[in-house]
């Protein structure tokens, strides 16, 4: 069976626990996530940062950050960042 993206996160914090201990939270706010399949969007960025990326915010909330960037989109963002520093 195919792990879920906080599932994942957990993996690459090296259990619930210690991913709680990297983001400050009770273990308990972990496993509800967990449990629920769903991290809150104001956490999402510190998740994706306590595991190095390892997990991107592109998978644990895709209804908040879009679909993962593809090449093509990440020149678009990038020429469309080059034009507002002009």
């Amino acid at each position: 069976m195919k792990k879920t993206a906080i599932e994942l996160a957990v993996f690459a914090a090296g259990g619930q626990s210690a991913l709680a201990k990297k983001l400050g939270l009770n273990h308990q706010v972990v496993q509800s996530w967990v449990s629920k399949n769903r991290v809150p969007a104001d956490r999402v960025l510190a998740v994706e940062a306590a595991v190095n990326d390892y997990v991107s915010r592109y998978e644990l909330r895709p209804d908040v950050y879009g679909p993962f960037p593809t090449e093509q989109m990440l020149k678009k963002m990038l020429r469309d960042l080059r034009k507002t520093k002009k």
